[in-house]
């Protein structure tokens, strides 16, 4: 639903985006997002973007969605710009903290042009991932368990500037190459890549529509290789081991409000007789692959010979106590 109102907005003010990050490798290893996976990330170069944004700031459904960025006072302080489903949470242990419209979201992310010179460009990378790490620690605003000594030590010397000095650098540095006529290179402005350096652009500026959720036929580069490869290595389309396939998000609250989305064949009849009130959207018939391997034969069978036994990590078992 929310990447076919983005797609129908994007077509109608002629602007070229491209599912991206997780979402391109579910569209090509599968024909559907990854069954693991709890977001959408779709990407723009640098001038689509910038048009887009304009857009959304003010012509976007208020009613349903929440255009969340920094620069419409939302109370987001992101460094990508996310669409949100209105009456819905989806809250990490993150942004829980933080008072602002937290719900259901789609990334919106950025991929801007870099200099030529690789050692340049991979300055210029690290110099936007260093900006983008002090904005997030100053939105905290407290030292995290993972990092407490270092974010101890600078969060002091950061409080110094507002936040919005932050962004505004940001801006500026990740805009640095912006009319850069013959820029072969570009860089991951708001995504996990901004370590990995720069990348070549060739490939991302001209789109193909392949089968995704629902019959929906998503947009994604003509020439998809190079960036999967650079994000994933060269051997992405295999699936990962069991213990790899793992939501990337720490949740703190989940609530799809007065919807419910596309859930296992065979399951949907049910749903709508229970939840008359609910919204639906379901765009297609799911089967949980996996799942099925199961029967009541193969539990029976384990649970009478103690065969199979896993053996999970304790930090594991200890979480797992607090949701039973």
């Amino acid at each position: 639903m929310m990447l076919k109102d983005i797609d129908d907005i994007c077509n109608a003010n002629d602007i070229k985006y491209f599912l991206c990050g997780g979402t391109m490798l579910g569209a090509v290893r599968y024909g559907h997002s990854i069954p693991w996976d709890d977001d959408l990330d779709i990407g723009m170069l640098r001038e689509d973007f910038d048009k887009f944004r304009e857009v959304m700031l003010k012509e976007h459904n208020k009613d349903l969605y929440n255009y969340s960025s920094h620069w419409n006072k939302s109370g987001s302080h992101y460094i990508v710009d996310k669409i949100r489903l209105n009456g819905t949470f989806f809250s990490t242990r993150y942004s829980s903290i933080h008072e602002y419209q937290d719900g259901l979201f789609i990334d919106v992310l950025v991929y801007d042009k870099t200099s030529n010179n690789r050692k340049i460009g991979m300055l210029h990378s690290r110099t936007v991932q260093v900006l983008s790490y002090i904005i997030e620690v100053l939105w905290y605003n407290r030292p995290r368990k993972a990092h407490r000594k270092l974010e101890t030590l600078i969060l002091p010397f950061i409080r110094v500037f507002p936040i919005d000095f932050y962004h505004k650098v940001y801006e500026r540095v990740i805009s640095l190459y912006k009319n850069k006529k013959d820029a072969k290179y570009i860089i991951d402005s708001t995504g996990k890549l901004q370590k990995k350096g720069p990348f070549l652009m060739q490939g991302l500026e001209d789109i193909q529509r392949v089968d995704f959720d629902g019959g929906f036929q998503a947009p994604i580069p003509i020439d998809y290789t190079n960036y999967l490869t650079f994000d994933y290595g060269p051997n992405y389309l295999p699936e990962p081991v069991l213990s790899k396939r793992a939501a990337p998000h720490n949740f703190a609250r989940i609530d799809l409000g007065g919807y419910i989305f596309d859930a296992e064949e065979g399951v949907n009849y049910r749903l709508r007789e229970d939840n008359p009130e609910k919204k639906f959207y379901f765009g297609g018939e799911y089967l949980c692959r996996d799942m099925k391997l199961n029967t009541l034969e193969k539990v029976l069978h384990v649970l009478k010979t103690g065969e199979n036994e896993m053996k999970l990590p304790e930090e594991v078992c200890k979480q797992a106590v607090k949701p039973l």
